[in-house]
Parts: C-alpha cells; sequence; structure tokens
C-alpha cells in the first residue's frame, strides 16, 4: 500500500493534468493549488482520484 497524501505533497489526478502540491487534507479531499498559464488555481479534490508523484 502507498504513503499517504499530505500537505505538501506534489500529487495527479489518476487520469493526468497538471501537478498540483497539497495543502491541507480536509476529510476524504485535499485542498491543492497548481499553476496554469502563470496563474495560481485551486480547488478541493477528492483523495480516492489522486496519485502521489514521487520527487
Amino acid at each position: 500500500m502507498s504513503e499517504a497524501i499530505q500537505p505538501g505533497d506534489v500529487v495527479q489526478m489518476k487520469s493526468g493534468g497538471n501537478l498540483m502540491t497539497v495543502s491541507k487534507i480536509d476529510g476524504n479531499s485535499a485542498n491543492v493549488y497548481w499553476m496554469l498559464e502563470g496563474e495560481i488555481k485551486w480547488g478541493s479534490v477528492a483523495l480516492v482520484v489522486l496519485d502521489k508523484i514521487a520527487r
């Protein structure tokens, strides 16, 4: 089993997309930030759809 996702981890949706940084775990969701066209974006994503990226 993989290590649990924690604040500060870099993650990506299992279906692909931008790399995101976890700022907070809130129950079964992660609050995440990512860059898109030079702007900081943020949102909440279900942990079940995220993969932790080894850095």
